[in-house]
């Protein structure tokens, strides 16, 4: 499981590095770097909406608690 995240930040960041580097209309005419950075930005978003999820259900028991 470590292998597989340190795998997978490598990418994000050979992506990262990519899209500083390359100018955007090259980005637009490559259809798999098209493809990297819309899944990373899907892996944001989920990985946003669960830490937004999660800290609201503990707010949510943390009050449930309280009265």
């Amino acid at each position: 499981m470590r292998n597989y995240l340190q795998k997978k930040r490598k990418k994000e960041v050979n992506i990262r590095v990519f899209l500083i580097l390359s100018p955007q209309e090259d980005l637009l005419k490559n259809s798999k770097a098209k493809q990297e950075l819309v899944e990373t930005l899907e892996n944001i978003m989920r990985i946003c909406q669960e830490k937004i999820i999660g800290s609201l259900e503990r707010t949510k028991c943390h009050r449930s608690n309280d009265n």
